[in-house]
């Protein structure tokens, strides 16, 4: 993943909820968090599908009223395009460092990471 701009201050993430799922032949994670420095909430969804075509990563923003689409990124530019969605042991680790890297893009899309 391209970096667009460091942010000023590496923001803290306190976890508001994280999940990990099978659904037909799919592995779902979704996160929930908040910035310490930020009044919004950020959700981080990961699909990993048995093809990459029907995977994918996104990242929304609470605006107060609805959920606001940020970043979507296909799988491929993350670590998880290595687990295979057969995978019968999975946990909320796996996603760690891809969860981490799409909520810096996009705290810094979001210009909360240059203010």
């Amino acid at each position: 993943m391209k970096r667009i701009s460091k942010p000023q201050q590496q923001p803290q993430w306190q976890p508001l909820l994280g999940r990990t799922w099978r659904c037909t032949q799919s592995i779902y994670h979704e996160r929930l968090v908040r910035a310490d420095s930020s009044p919004h909430s950020y959700r981080v969804t990961i699909k990993r599908d048995a093809y990459d075509h029907q995977s994918y990563s996104e990242v929304q923003r609470w605006s107060g009223s609805r959920w606001e689409l940020v970043l979507r990124c296909p799988i491929t530019f993350l670590e998880t395009k290595h687990m295979s969605a057969r995978t019968k042991e999975y946990t909320d680790s796996m996603f760690d460092n891809d969860c981490d890297a799409l909520l810096t893009e996009a705290y810094l899309i979001t210009g909360e990471g240059n203010e």
